[in-house]
């Protein structure tokens, strides 16, 4: 009798899982067909209905991984022929059902709320596709980092910032960059690294705020190695490497390159000043200033490792003198400001051949 209550038991579960799993058999003959009608585009919406559905409801952390790896993994028709009508549908019915999730995550508790927004923004930046990334705009600069963080990260794909540049300027980009831009001065790290990288890619006549962004950043970043209130100086490798790409793409004129030569210098010099550094914070610094030298400074004037073999040899004079030779100091023009035709100011305001000086540390 014990094992017939069992075997029932079981048969319920199973029964009741099939019920609640969403069913990829259809979609999945869908996209292996050669050309769609309209039945199929039916199919395609109820897959997508009945996946944000089930995502919303579910409770365990496996099942809505699950169901996230499902919506993306069947966004995409297996069929060459019938691809483009395979997305156009997918991203219509996504658009739809995904925008009518998240006017309903409004009502839920602050929890639930959190878990069903988080994991739609999740899912729109694996689709990749700016008619969905449109719909969290608004999330850019929402209250919640997590939301930030993801918002922004829907933008930052491959496939969705070629469709920002080929879009020409547009309603769009506009308020990405502005939304960006009230972030900036409250983000962390690993969102100015994810910002940077955006900023740099999105091309100047499609977003103008683009190359703003990125000298925002590279100010916050000045300011704060003046300040010695940097935490993770890996960050400033992506910033420079930004920066680096729009100087070389004809954008952003003496602004960036000026940040780039400055930036990288603060770098420089808190390697060399901050005796009191942990090994830690030398280690980045290190791998700042080496991978700059190699990635940028070596193809923005001729293939050199000076400064990577002071390094190693510990040799801080030669350090100091490489820094000196390629950025400048008080009586001579640094290779770089020459090559980039820039010249820096001092604090009165006056030309000068040196960049700024690094504040002495805090006792």
């Amino acid at each position: 009798m014990l094992a017939k209550i069992f075997v029932s038991a079981g048969l319920i579960l199973i029964f009741t899982a099939n019920l609640t799993a969403v069913d990829n058999r259809k979609v999945a003959i869908v996209q292996n067909k050669d050309v769609l009608d309209s039945s199929d585009f039916v199919v395609i919406d109820n897959f997508v209905d009945d996946a944000i559905r089930e995502l919303i409801d579910a409770k365990d952390f496996s099942e809505i991984s699950r169901l996230r790896s499902d919506i993306i993994a069947n966004s995409v028709a297996k069929n060459e022929s019938s691809k483009a009508q395979y997305h156009n549908q997918f991203t219509k019915s996504a658009a739809e059902h995904i925008s009518a999730a998240l006017k309903s995550s409004q009502s839920l508790p602050a929890d639930k709320k959190f878990k069903v927004v988080l994991n739609l923004l999740m899912i729109i930046e694996g689709l990749g596709d700016i008619q969905l990334s449109s719909l969290v705009v608004d999330k850019i600069d929402d209250d919640n980092a997590a939301f930030r963080y993801w918002a922004i990260k829907c933008f930052a794909s491959p496939e969705v910032i070629k469709q920002l540049n080929d879009a020409g300027e547009n309603s769009v980009s506009a308020q990405v960059v502005s939304r960006i831009n009230k972030v900036i001065d409250k983000s962390d790290d690993t969102l100015l690294v994810l910002i940077s990288g955006l900023a740099s890619e999105i091309k100047s006549q499609s977003a103008v705020g683009g190359t703003e962004l990125l000298i925002r950043i590279a100010d916050l970043r000045i300011k704060q190695y003046e300040q010695w209130q940097v935490n993770d100086e890996i960050t400033d490798a992506a910033v420079l490497k930004a920066l680096y790409n729009k100087i070389v793409s004809g954008e952003g004129g003496a602004d960036m390159a000026k940040r780039f030569c400055n930036l990288y210098s603060f770098v420089c010099q808190r390697y060399l000043k901050g005796v009191n550094l942990s090994a830690a914070h030398k280690d980045k610094l290190i791998t700042v200033m080496v991978e700059i030298e190699d990635k940028c400074i070596s193809k923005l004037l001729v293939r050199q490792t000076k400064i990577r073999e002071a390094i190693q040899k510990k040799d801080n004079a030669a350090l100091q003198a490489e820094i000196d030779r390629l950025l400048g100091d008080a009586n001579t023009e640094g290779k770089l400001p020459v090559k980039l035709n820039i010249q820096y100011r001092g604090p009165d305001g006056k030309e000068s051949t040196a960049p700024a000086a690094l504040p002495a540390p805090p006792k």
